[in-house]
């Protein structure tokens, strides 16, 4: 029914109107009076108690009309009766009063009414508001509570307007409206206003007819009926019926707008209500006062925070008791109780607690425990205890016996001795009869005494009590029962009371059950203490506040030690405070199933959130479906408790007949595990029930985004936890489905995670629910936390916790929290000792922020997984946290259900206590390309569209806020292709489109080369403007165009693009359709995509996986100074890389450029470069195969350099021998073992103030002699390292720098000045010892690209070579500098060059480039030019590349060898001329790893010669990990065990003969193979193949191998399986399509193109060789020189054919030329 919208508003309009007599008597006159009388909805009954005539009707003054239908009074009210205002309304500052009196010709049925009330209004806050109607001359009865301060809130400020009001007869009312909608909250200007001593009635009208509360009944509907019912109120010990346990005058209504206001009734005494259709009711009370609290909302749940904030927020019960409990009365024995708990406890079945009910106790009597039949209980609740992990619950009754021989029962006897017991009017103690049985006479009920617990004294005594018992019976928990107070006789023992006016009879029964209010309890006139007075007063008054004054006593002595729980039967407003409740004695019915759910929706609107009834009912014997339905819905009971009564059946979990037992079992430990689960969630809302007032279970109502879809829903079918879960249980029989209620939102399936349809929302919808299932939704937009269940909380407690995520609408966020303390402390909230986690999710993501970290255990938990619904996208493509990918570091797993669109994680290890974020990627946003790269400044809406592009900000890192519009286009073509003899050419003219950071180029020149059928080259300049291009000229270019390219190029006119493709497949190569091509004078800009996102190379970085991470991953390129780092912008510059396409082929693109530059990877996928000069000038090599795309680069940039034979034996070197005699130390110790050696080095130190070109003559002194004596007597070789700077601070002659001077081969700033840096070298003076940057000399970089510095170096370098080396190694070539800039004057401020206007994604440069090096704006020779006019800003990353062939050379020309040089900077071509070490890496684990995707890369730029510094340089190295690494880099083409000044030795020799052992077995191995490795490299020299390569190189058709990067090969054939992790003695390797052999055993592995485990011990690296080919061997020795003296051996590998073959490329190890002269 829907009110009529002048009822919702509030107003007195009337509808219409009845006219009839009213005849009355009055003392003296008889008069006849004509009123008007509502419809029949609209009267108020005048004759409450029933059996009115016209002439008892008439007699009070009252209107007779007799009712045309059941229901509305006959006998009404006219509105010419109640109270009127006698004076003016008094302002007090928080609210108002006035003054009304009784009219004088009312009639008073009741007896004498009040003649003034003081009528007060009190605005509580912002949201209360507090009506107190008393006498003026009379203190009346009060409930002892303490109210709540009042806030000083101004009338303007509150929710609520406040009016006194007088209708046309001057009878006064109240009216409470809505500020913001006017509706009324409050109206009494219907009905009559009565105030006698015993009768108390007020009327008011309500604001709709959606009204819920009052209780404590057993009602039909939570809803309630306004057909003219009545609810009695007063505790009283009954099964469902009317009047039940408890009294809670609480009420809320919702207004018809969604909008909802409650009202409290604050008032004890016995009383009524009466709802009516107007609609209204009416309040009724025999005794106390007219005490309203009224509370605004406006949500349901408001009204619920308000409301318990004025009664007091519920107790915060501990973790364990929301566990499952179990009770029986009438387990008869100790034994038969523990036969329920074992075979309880056989089943698993989750199941914290265990009760015993009142038979545990010797007659019944409290504090006793039987004897006979419990003989052992103490043991028994010690057991379960310390050895299930299980807590233990007692009953006591308020009863106490007085019929125990004195001095035999000391609660008795020092209650009676304390006088803690009701009193009867004439000071005795008020007997009556409960529970306890006389003394040996069983079923003989004693006299008992009711403690008063008003009283102190009766506190502490009943404190004492509880305490003492403990000691001997160790509960955790307390259940109060019969504390209405009960008893078996009515009144007093004899069944009869005082013939007072409390007792017989009243002038009003409200509509309870019985006729007397004494019934089932003790007398009315009986005596307790009033602690608000400090004197005794009536039970009359107090009866009902009974339970609730017991309450809080007994918590407080329960919870001397830990967080007890106590549970009572009576409450009343505020029990919720100290206890929980169970909704009383139920039956095993399907009925009482059903209301159990009404139930607990009430007593969360009264307060009360734990609460439940009893599971499976408690009278009658249950049956299996129905208890195993009501074990499905008592799972989510807040207090979820299986109990029944004496002489019933067994109804525990795993009592049922064997046909049925499993079913039982089964089902059962399915729900009860699902509560387990989410007691995280569970536990979170008593926390915001305790602090916030919110409700545990919840209707449908309460969330107000559901008050759209009308009340009328039978909302009480159904209920909520919280806001996110929603339980639909079978509540009736012989069903499997249940026919629910869908509400507006998204929900999903619990158990499947899927979404239901929206289709399915606001209507009902039937669920699937067989016998062993219950169906639960989860509410988009929730994050609920979870733990992995267990027996119990307590075993439970250590498992790792994970979160539910349903996601919700598209434009909306979730949220949830966690709150996590050690579940048991006291207090823990109000002590701050507590850990509060927030949870954030939208449509890709879920954090965790810490906002209150007070328990400091929280860290000893992990978040371990995660379930998400709803997720949007066909697939999820990675997951990470805190920006770090988890599934490519293998450290979590996932799936995605895409039918249902759900994702599981695993695997996580997120502590409680940090916060992070779980990102997972779907590539929704694929096509998105950044048009606002810059990463110092945050992109914003106006610098967005101010570029012309979109914005729109979303949480998935790296997903561009700003990005480009499709076909964004800056450049359209102006020219058809015109034809050349390498290809087309033509020419592009600028749309026009905003700037970025310069002028645009407005016509560029587009060159198309097809250089070969694999080579092509794409070119695009500016068409009028020369720039700068590097000076490198790639080889591979043939006669005129290939009739038979792989590729082809499509153009795109407007706006332009180009499109390569394979031929063969139509495979797409480049396509630059995408994002924007950009090209200003200092950012130039062009994407594509890529033809899949299995990419390699672009470098030099460390880099995680040798695959690319397409998750936009940004990769900055410019030569820097810097340790190893994962994705940062390292020594060389290589901007090449090879993709692997969908049909197996493979292609290599350069875009060769040499200034600061980054490139873009994203999902789609695609690549965009970005760089800050130059032109854009890409080279493609087609392969089709991996190896052959190589082979095509080497070719073209220049073939890997040839290395002596020598350069393969193991190196060694250290930062910090100090001296010469540290380094023979070494040398010897090392030879003392045997282990293969071959090149010793010496780092900066052996240098007289790291000056190049010298000899330290002190601390080295005799180096050059001891070098000859390595060389002769050891056949070893000795390599130096040489720096660029050159030390220009010297006092005496230096001839490098004096000769650099002369010949003017040094770099120079913008003005023409030595560019002057800080490095190593120290100024004159200083001692290696002493050394610190303070004391270093200025240095000169020497410019290499001017023809007279390689005569200069060369020079220096023969000189040099006369004294020592024989390779040498060239270091901080970047080139490293120590200051940013210029030693002296930094670099020109506001210079576009050193602060261009966009800055790469490089490291810490901040917003320079010329961080750790030189100023950009300083110049270099120009070899177009012939002059120095070549800035720095575009050839920094050049330099080392610059430097390498000029040292070659000159290391050949001074040894007249093939000299070998290794150089840390390079860029493409410089392979030809040296090898490479990885930089300074540390010593971890991770840089083991990922040493191997360094030589990968390494190998895709033309450098065969590389390897890591075996150990770590940084750091001291641990030894199990310096053993892995010395295995792993016996196999690094360039091996070299090198550490860092200052960290302990790490050369094989130093950890002693085990290890050295080790180390010597596996290089000897190494020595071994050196012939197929030398093999390999002449290969390599002369081709261009690779040395190590991927397994996919090998495997390209088999795409398990696309992205292996813990295994590599040499060569064909030899497949290398190194252990990679701490602790770890096996190897997941795998196994390629192929025959293969065991290295050592020769045993042929049974497995192909599987992953199988190798075993790994500490002193083995697993080898296989591969069948087909042939390996030559040769015997190892202490070096090369040696072993070239050896016989040679082969490997001869059959394949699946039985056939193999190899070759030996053999010279003398060290000639140079020796392939061009044909001398091997």
């Amino acid at each position: 029914k829907v009110p009529s919208q002048n009822k919702v508003a509030g107003t007195t309009t009337t509808p219409s109107k009845i006219t009839t007599t009213l005849k009355a008597t009055t003392t003296s006159t008889i008069k006849t009076t004509t009123v008007s009388a509502e419809i029949e909805e609209n009267r108020f009954d005048c004759f409450p108690e029933g059996g009115a005539s016209q002439a008892t009707c008439e007699a009070r003054g009252c209107v007779w009309s007799p009712a045309l239908s059941s229901g509305p009074p006959s006998c009404f009210y006219s509105e010419n009766e109640g109270y009127s205002s006698s004076s003016d309304v008094v302002d007090t500052g928080i609210g108002f009063y006035q003054i009304i009196d009784k009219s004088k010709t009312a009639f008073e049925p009741y007896g004498t009414e009040f003649d003034q009330l003081n009528v007060t209004v009190v605005r509580v806050s912002k949201f209360k508001l507090r009506i107190r109607i008393a006498p003026t001359i009379e203190k009346r009865f009060e409930v002892p509570w303490e109210h709540e301060a009042v806030e000083d809130v101004p009338d303007y400020a509150t929710q609520y307007n406040v009016k006194y009001t007088t209708n046309d007869n001057g009878i006064f009312g109240i009216i409470v409206t809505r500020k913001s909608t006017g509706s009324v909250i409050f109206d009494t200007t219907v009905g009559r206003l009565m105030f006698a001593d015993q009768f108390l009635q007020l009327s008011t009208k309500l604001s709709s007819e959606y009204v819920y509360g009052f209780g404590e009944h057993m009602h039909e509907s939570f809803k309630h009926d306004l057909n003219w019912k009545t609810f009695g109120m007063f505790s009283r010990d009954e099964g469902p019926n009317k009047n039940l346990y408890g009294v809670h005058p609480f009420h809320m209504c919702m207004e018809g707008d969604g909008n909802a206001h409650g009202v409290l009734f604050l008032n004890s005494n016995a009383q009524d209500v009466t709802l009516q259709p107007m609609p209204a009711l009416t309040y009724r009370s025999v005794g106390g006062l007219m005490d309203f609290y009224i509370f605004t909302g406006p949500s349901p749940e408001a009204v619920v925070s308000q409301y318990t904030e004025t009664i007091g927020r519920p107790y915060m019960p501990p973790m364990w008791a929301l566990g499952f409990q179990l009770c029986r009365y009438g387990y008869g024995s100790l034994d038969k109780l523990k036969k329920v708990v074992d075979r309880m406890l056989d089943t698993e079945i989750p199941y914290d607690v265990q009760y015993t009910d009142i038979d545990y106790m010797d007659r019944q009597l409290d504090f006793t425990i039987n004897s006979t039949t419990y003989n052992g209980l103490e043991d028994f609740a010690r057991d379960i205890k310390n050895n299930h992990k299980m807590k233990y619950i007692i009953i006591f009754d308020p009863a106490i016996s007085g019929n125990e021989t004195a001095g035999t029962y000391s609660p008795f006897d020092l209650g009676k001795q304390q006088d803690v017991f009701i009193k009867t009017p004439d000071g005795q103690i008020a007997f009556g009869k409960v529970w306890p049985d006389l003394p040996g006479i069983y079923t003989f009920r004693a006299h008992t005494a009711f403690p008063d617990y008003f009283k102190p004294i009766t506190q502490q005594w009943w404190s004492d009590l509880i305490v003492e018992f403990y000691k001997r019976l160790e509960f955790d928990g307390l259940w109060i029962d019969m504390n209405e107070p009960a008893s078996f006789v009515h009144g007093s023992v004899d069944g009869t009371c005082p013939n007072t006016k409390w007792d017989n009879p009243l002038p009003y029964h409200p509509g309870i059950l019985g006729t007397n209010l004494y019934e089932k309890t003790t007398c009315m006139s009986n005596q307790q203490f009033n602690p608000q007075t400090g004197n005794l007063d009536f039970h009359y008054n107090m009866h009902s506040l009974y339970g609730w004054s017991q309450s809080k006593t007994t918590l407080e002595a329960c919870r001397l030690v830990e967080r007890c729980m106590v549970i009572s039967r009576s409450t009343f407003p505020g029990s919720g405070k100290y206890s929980g409740h169970w909704l009383g004695d139920n039956s095993s019915l399907w009925s009482h199933l059903a209301a159990s759910i009404i139930g607990m929706l009430e007593f969360n609107l009264f307060g009360i959130p734990y609460v439940g009834a009893d599971i499976c009912g408690f009278f009658g014997d249950t049956n299996e479906e129905l208890c195993l339905r009501w074990m499905q819905l008592g799972a989510f009971y807040p207090f979820g408790r299986n109990h029944n009564g004496l002489g019933f059946r067994d109804q525990d979990p795993a009592a049922f007949s064997p046909r049925y037992i499993w079913i039982f079992v089964a089902a059962s430990k399915k729900v009860l595990e699902i509560r387990y689960q989410i007691l995280p969630y569970f536990y979170t809302l008593f926390y915001d029930a305790h602090t916030t007032g919110s409700t545990v279970v919840r209707s449908l109502m309460a969330e107000s985004v559901f008050l759209k879809h009308k009340y009328f829903v039978k909302i009480d079918l159904f209920m909520l936890l919280g806001r996110s879960i929603l339980i639909s249980p079978v509540l009736e029989p012989g069903v499997d489905s249940v026919n629910a209620y869908v509400p507006d939102d998204k929900w999903y399936d619990y158990y499947t995670g899927s979404e239901l349809a929206s289709g399915l929302r606001k209507t009902f919808t039937f669920f699937n629910a067989p016998l062993d299932h219950i169906p639960i939704h989860i509410r988009g937009g929730s994050i609920i936390p979870i733990q992995t269940p267990a027996r119990t909380t307590e075993l439970q407690r250590d498992n790792p916790l994970g979160l539910i995520y349903a996601i919700g609408e598209t434009s909306t966020s979730a949220t949830g929290h966690l709150f996590w303390d050690d579940w048991s402390s006291i207090d823990d909230f109000e002590n701050g000792v507590f850990l509060m986690i927030n949870f954030h999710g939208n449509q890709e993501s879920l954090s965790s922020t810490v906002v209150q970290d007070g328990y400091r255990n929280a860290d000893l938990s992990i978040f371990s997984h995660m379930k998400v619904m709803g997720v949007v996208g066909e697939q999820v493509a990675r997951v990470c946290e805190n920006n770090r990918e988890l599934t490519a570091l293998g450290l979590i797993k996932f799936t995605i259900l895409v039918f249902i669109q759900m994702l599981q994680i695993s695997g996580l290890n997120l502590q409680l206590t940090s916060s992070w974020q779980i990102i997972w990627d779907t590539n929704q946003y694929a096509e998105r390309f950044n048009c606002h790269p810059e990463q110092s400044i945050r992109a914003t809406r106006t610098a967005c569209l101010s570029r012309g592009c979109f914005f729109d900000e979303v949480s998935i890192p790296g997903v561009p806020p700003c990005y480009y519009p499709h076909n964004y286009g800056a450049y359209y073509k102006d020219t058809a292709p015109s034809d050349t003899t390498e290809g087309v050419e033509l020419y592009l003219e600028h749309l026009p489109k905003p700037s970025f950071f310069n002028q645009p180029v407005q016509r560029l020149k587009v060159e198309v080369e097809e250089h070969s059928e694999y080579q092509l080259r794409i070119k695009i300049s500016d068409a009028v403007n020369s720039r700068y291009e590097v000076p490198l000229t790639l080889s591979g270019k043939k006669h005129g165009k290939p009739s038979d390219a792989l590729y082809e190029v499509i153009y795109q006119d407007n706006p332009f693009a180009f499109k390569v493709v394979r031929r063969a497949t139509r495979e797409v190569i480049m396509d630059t359709s995408v994002g924007a091509l950009i090209f200003e004078d200092q950012f130039i800009q062009l994407s594509t995509k890529t033809a899949t996102t299995h990419l390699y190379g672009l470098g030099e970085a460390e880099h995680k996986n040798y695959k690319h991470d397409f998750f936009w991953t940004r990769q900055g390129l410019h030569a820097r100074d810097e340790g190893v780092k994962q994705n940062a912008n390292l020594y060389g510059y290589h901007p090449f890389h090879i993709t692997m396409e969908r049909e197996g082929n493979a292609h290599g693109v350069l875009l060769l450029t040499s200034n600061a530059m980054e490139v873009d990877l994203t999902p789609l996928p695609s690549i965009t470069y970005r760089t800050i000069g130059g032109i854009l000038d890409f080279y493609l090599f087609m392969g089709p195969t991996p190896e052959q795309v190589i082979q095509q680069y080497s070719l073209a940039i220049g073939t890997p350099m040839m290395p002596p034979y020598w350069a393969l034996g193991f190196q060694l070197c250290k930062y910090g021998y100090g001296n010469i005699g540290e380094l023979k130390t070494v040398v010897e110790e090392m030879r003392n073992y045997e282990i293969p050696f071959d090149v010793q080095y010496g780092d900066i130190d052996y240098m007289d103030r790291q000056l190049d070109f010298t000899i330290d003559p002190v601390n080295y002194a005799g180096l050059s002699d001891y070098v000859d004596k390595l060389r002769d007597d050891y056949k070893m070789r000795y390599v130096v390292i040489l720096d660029p700077a050159i030390s220009a601070n010297e006092s005496d002659p230096y001839p490098p720098f004096d000769g650099g001077i002369t010949a003017d081969i040094f770099i120079r700033s913008h003005d023409g000045e030595l560019a002057y840096g800080l490095v190593w070298p120290d100024l004159p003076g200083t001692l290696w010892e002493n050394s610190t940057l303070e004391t270093r000399a200025h240095v000169v970089f020497p410019d290499y690209f001017n023809p007279i510095t390689k005569d200069w170096w060369s020079d220096n370098i023969i000189e040099f070579h006369k004294q020592l080396f024989d390779g040498l190694w060239i270091d901080m070539n970047e080139p490293a500098n120590f200051v940013d800039g210029s030693r002296d004057r930094g670099c020109v401020v506001g210079n576009k060059y050193d602060h261009p206007p966009y800055l790469p994604g490089l490291l810490a440069y901040g917003d320079t480039l010329y961080n750790k090096t030189l100023c950009m704006s300083n110049l270099q020779y120009n070899a177009k030019t012939n002059s120095t006019n070549q800035l720095h800003y575009n050839v920094h990353s050049l330099y080392g590349w610059s430097q390498a062939q000029p040292t070659q050379v000159a290391c050949q020309q001074a040894t007249g060898k093939r000299c070998y040089v290794i150089s840390r900077s390079t860029y493409p071509g410089a392979g030809a001329f040296t090898g490479h070490w990885l930089g300074d890496n540390e010593s971890k684990w991770s840089h083991l790893r990922s040493s191997i995707i360094g030589m990968f890369e390494f190998s895709l730029y033309g450098f065969s010669y590389t390897g890591a510094d075996i150990c770590g340089f940084f750091e001291d190295a641990e030894e199990e990990m310096c053993l892995r690494w010395s295995q792993l880099g016996a196999f690094y083409p360039f091996s070299r065990n090198h550490a860092m000044l200052g960290v302990r030795r790490q050369d094989p020799a130093a950890w002693g003969p085990q290890f050295a052992a080790s180390v010597k077995k596996v290089l000897k191995t190494r020595y071994t193979l050196l012939p197929y490795l030398y093999t390999l490299f002449h290969h390599s020299h002369t081709s261009g193949s690779s040395v190590v390569r991927p397994l996919m190189h090998e495997f390209t058709n088999d795409e398990n191998t696309w992205e292996l990067d813990g295994q590599f090969l040499w060569g064909h054939a030899l497949l290398v399986s190194p252990v990679l992790d701490q602790g770890a003695t096996s190897v997941e390797a795998y196994i390629p399509d192929a025959r293969w052999f065991d290295y050592y055993s020769g045993g042929e592995v049974p497995e192909r193109k599987a992953k199988v485990v190798l075993q790994a011990p500490l002193d083995h690296i697993n080898l296989h060789v591969r069948g087909g080919y042939i390996i030559p061997t040769q015997s190892p020795a202490v070096t090369t020189y040696f072993s070239r003296q050896n016989d040679f051996g082969l490997l001869v590998l059959l394949d699946d054919d039985m056939k193999s073959s190899g070759n030996l490329f053999w010279d003398d190890g060290d000639s140079l030329d020796t392939v061009k002269n044909k001398l091997y």
